[in-house]
């Protein structure tokens, strides 16, 4: 049966287009390899409680030592995804048949395969974030800029570093971003021209980046992430065309994804997120 890698011949398209395409890519974790595992155990040294320094104790004078442990958190992927269709030879050139593949392939990478994983690394970090601010009532252009800033203020309360954070807005609140009154204030002024190119691209130190509505998790308004809290790792890749797949006059092309995301327990303060009511 005769067989080509798509990943391989169309190497440099698939992979610039998912990594420009793709929303949560740039901001996702790579820093953890799950390459010939399943599985990962990522473990955090602790730390010990500050003791009274005892200048008349005759032993021990820094106080009683402890055993210095660790904790460990398992991520285990579980997003193991594929896909197949067929593509008539409605014409017998090898090479136009490959050109149509190529071209299906793409269009499942950008339409099926990207948002897939963008929509499930969003509602893995919102389900996993360990910084909340909580609105009474729904978002307006009055409130949600006090808002991103308030979340902030929780992140920063929780040590996370300010620069290299993120703000992933639906865009049923980014228009709301955008029309704000508070915004011209921002960055040294800079909000004014931001509003006048129809962009926002930065609020309180944060990139911002508009995501499509149905692309973010339900119950949530917006989503702030530190870079280095998660580990979103994409183990395989894979694509194929059948040339010769036995009852199909045509190629049949092949996918299969397999991918997961984690909040990292010890950096959990590095996603923050704000909801709206108790």
């Amino acid at each position: 049966m005769g067989e080509i890698n798509y990943a391989t011949k169309y190497a440099s398209k698939v992979a610039e287009r998912f990594h420009k395409a793709s929303i949560t890519d740039p901001g996702a974790g790579h820093d953890y390899s799950f390459v010939g595992a399943k599985t990962v155990v990522v473990s955090t040294v602790d730390v010990v409680a500050l003791n009274d320094y005892n200048r008349e104790a005759a032993a021990n004078r820094f106080g009683a030592v402890a055993n210095l442990g660790d904790t460990k958190q398992e991520l285990q992927m579980t997003q193991d995804k594929s896909f197949a269709f067929a593509i008539d030879a409605g014409d017998n050139s090898d090479q136009a048949i490959d050109k149509s593949a190529g071209k299906a392939l793409r269009r499942q990478i950008d339409e099926v395969v990207i948002p897939t994983i963008d929509k499930y690394r969003l509602s893995k970090w919102a389900a996993g974030a360990g910084s909340i601010h909580t609105e009474a009532s729904a978002l307006t252009k009055n409130t949600i800029v006090p808002a991103i800033i308030a979340l902030g203020g929780v992140m920063s309360n929780g040590l996370v570093p300010e620069e290299g954070r993120t703000l992933y807005i639906p865009i049923r609140n980014y228009s709301l971003l955008v029309q704000a009154d508070a915004i011209v204030q921002l960055d040294g002024g800079k909000g004014v021209q931001a509003v006048t190119n129809g962009v926002v691209g930065r609020i309180d130190r944060n990139k911002v980046i508009p995501v499509p509505d149905g692309w973010f998790p339900e119950g949530f308004e917006f989503l702030i992430k530190y870079k280095g809290c998660t580990a979103d790792p994409v183990k395989l890749r894979n694509y194929h065309i059948r040339k010769d797949a036995q009852g199909f006059d045509g190629p049949v092309v092949e996918g299969r994804i397999y991918y997961d995301s984690f909040v990292l327990n010890a950096k959990s303060a590095g996603v923050g997120v704000c909801k709206i009511g108790s």
